[in-house]
C-alpha cells in the first residue's frame, strides 16, 4: 500500500494532497478515501450548479430581451450598450460572438448565450449592476424574490460562482458546509421557479454524499 501511496503522491503532487493528509491521520487508506469522496462530492455539486447556471442565464436573458424590445430594440440585448455599459461585459459578448461565427453558426441569442461564462451572469447580479437594473428588468427574472431580498440572491449567486470555480480547478471542498451550498442552489432556482427547484432537489445526490463523508481527524 505504501508503494501505491508514493505513486499517488507523485502523480497528483504533494501540494495537492497535502490538505487531505492534514485532514486525516495521514494514512494512505484514509487520504485516498477522502480524495475519492471529494471527487464524488465535487461531481454532485457541479451537477446541480450546472442546472442553476442554465436556468439563471435563460431567465435573465429572457427578461432583458423583453426589456430591449419594449425600448425600441430588436431583442438582441447583448449588443445594447444601455444594458451592458461596461467594457468587460461587452468584450465577453464579442468573444462569444466570435466563437459562434467561427463555427459557421448564426449569432442568435440562443447560440451566443451558452458561450458566456457563469462569471458574466454573476456580474449582472452584483450590487453595482443590480442597483441599475433590478427594478426595470431583473426582478422579472426572479419573480419569487420578495421586495428588498435581492441582495441575498446576489450573495448566493456569488458564492455559487466561487464554488464552481473552485471545483473547476479541482480544489478540495471537503471542509465546506456543502449542505448550505446545496441550499443556496435550491434557493436560487426557487427564486426563478419553485417547480424547477423541486425537480433539481429530487435529482440531487448531495445529501446522500454528505451522509457518507469519511471521518476526518
Amino acid at each position: 500500500m505504501q508503494q501505491f501511496g508514493d505513486l499517488f503522491e507523485a502523480r497528483l503532487s504533494r501540494d495537492r494532497i497535502r490538505p487531505y493528509v492534514s485532514a486525516t491521520d495521514g494514512s494512505v487508506e484514509r487520504v485516498v478515501a477522502l480524495y475519492e469522496w471529494n471527487l464524488s462530492a465535487s461531481a454532485e455539486v457541479l451537477k446541480i450548479i450546472a442546472v442553476v447556471e442554465v436556468v439563471l442565464r435563460n431567465s435573465i436573458s429572457s427578461s432583458f430581451e423583453s426589456f430591449s424590445r419594449s425600448n425600441s430594440g430588436d431583442g438582441f440585448w447583448l449588443s445594447d450598450s444601455r444594458i451592458l455599459p461596461f467594457a468587460r461585459q461587452r468584450d465577453a459578448v464579442e468573444h462569444a460572438l466570435k466563437k459562434v461565427t467561427a463555427q459557421n453558426r448564426e449569432p442568435t441569442l440562443s447560440a451566443v448565450i451558452p458561450e458566456l461564462s457563469f462569471g458574466f451572469w454573476r456580474f449582472l447580479l452584483t450590487k453595482r449592476y443590480g442597483a441599475m437594473f433590478w427594478s426595470p428588468v431583473l426582478q422579472y427574472a426572479f419573480p419569487e424574490v420578495r421586495h428588498g431580498a435581492e441582495r441575498a440572491l446576489f450573495d448566493r449567486v456569488g458564492r455559487l460562482h466561487r464554488l464552481r470555480n473552485r471545483i473547476a480547478h479541482h480544489e478540495p471542498i471537503f471542509g465546506r458546509r456543502l449542505d448550505l451550498d446545496h441550499r443556496d442552489c435550491l434557493l436560487v432556482l426557487g427564486a426563478v421557479c419553485p417547480v424547477t427547484a423541486k425537480w433539481a432537489e429530487g435529482i440531487s445526490r448531495i445529501p446522500e454524499v454528505l451522509a457518507n463523508t469519511p471521518l476526518l481527524r
